[in-house]
């Protein structure tokens, strides 16, 4: 789904790339790959699991392009998708560029809820289309001199928020990011009620993280979502629905926020073990 969409790109062949990193799935993923060895400038490399920010790290080291694109598995990329990343890229001394994402199943009502949360955050954190806070890698693009003079994403980001630390240290280093909401892709994330939880808790962590590598190394300080936002949030969530499917939302919200705020503490907790066990950390690198 998400190669074929790359494949039928209408950017020029010859000058594009395809680079697949399989994050230690144990999932059939290695074995569709090796079916696929046919297409041409398509290649996948293998890493035991160690997060996203380390296999998007392996797929800089191996890119060759000006700019690296990045999406998910999960998604569906338009066909214009490289041509207007790129042209959003030549606009003078952008580095990096940004769009949105759109729920590719409606039915399930909590990627209906998620999706709709996400555009929400866009809505707040981007409100400057220069200046924007909060970009997503499952549609982003940046120079490839300017990750690799960055040193790429930060491994330690395991279970999500790597996205926000890169663009904080972008905006720390004064390249130009822009937000471009007219780059819009199809993203197909189902959820159970337990998954849906538990990737609430993982935010959370990421989160901590992020906050923590903010306050620890003097990267700008990401602008926060007001308590009156939240407020708006609930009531677009509760009103665009009929009532019994908004007070669902309602629901699912909390508790979602609520499981957030969980995964932060666990976050803070591990930090705190880690503390009591020193061990050596590495700065992110590209080797």
């Amino acid at each position: 789904m998400t190669i074929e969409s790359i494949q039928a790109q209408d950017f020029p062949p010859s000058q594009f790339e395809v680079i697949v990193v399989n994050d230690g799935s144990s999932d059939g993923t290695a074995e569709y790959l090796q079916s696929l060895s046919h297409l041409p400038h398509v290649a996948w490399l293998d890493q035991v699991n160690s997060g996203a920010a380390q296999a998007r790290n392996r797929g800089i080291e191996h890119a060759r392009g000006t700019f690296v694109a990045f999406t998910d598995d999960d998604c569906v990329v338009p066909s214009d998708w490289l041509s207007a990343l790129s042209d959003a890229l030549d606009q003078g001394d952008v580095s990096a560029v940004g769009g949105r994402s759109v729920n590719m199943i409606p039915d399930d009502p909590y990627a209906a809820l998620y999706a709709e949360t996400w555009e929400f955050f866009f809505e707040q954190l981007n409100r400057s289309r220069h200046e924007p806070l909060f970009l997503v890698t499952n549609n982003f693009a940046c120079r490839r001199s300017v990750l690799t003079q960055l040193g790429g994403f930060d491994p330690g980001f395991y279970v999500g928020g790597e996205d926000r630390e890169l663009c904080a240290r972008l905006r720390q280093e004064g390249k130009k990011i822009m937000y471009a909401p007219h780059i819009v892709i199809q993203h197909r994330h189902p959820f159970t009620f337990r998954s849906f939880l538990a990737h609430h808790v993982r935010m959370g962590e990421g989160s901590f993280l992020l906050h923590q590598r903010i306050a620890g190394q003097g990267i700008l300080q990401s602008q926060s979502i007001s308590p009156g936002a939240f407020v708006e949030l609930l009531g677009r969530v509760s009103r665009k629905h009929h009532p019994m499917k908004g007070l669902q939302n309602l629901f699912l919200l909390g508790l979602a926020q609520s499981f957030v705020l969980l995964g932060y503490g666990f976050g803070a907790l591990k930090s705190l073990l880690r503390k009591q066990t020193p061990r050596s950390q590495k700065s992110p690198s590209l080797s």
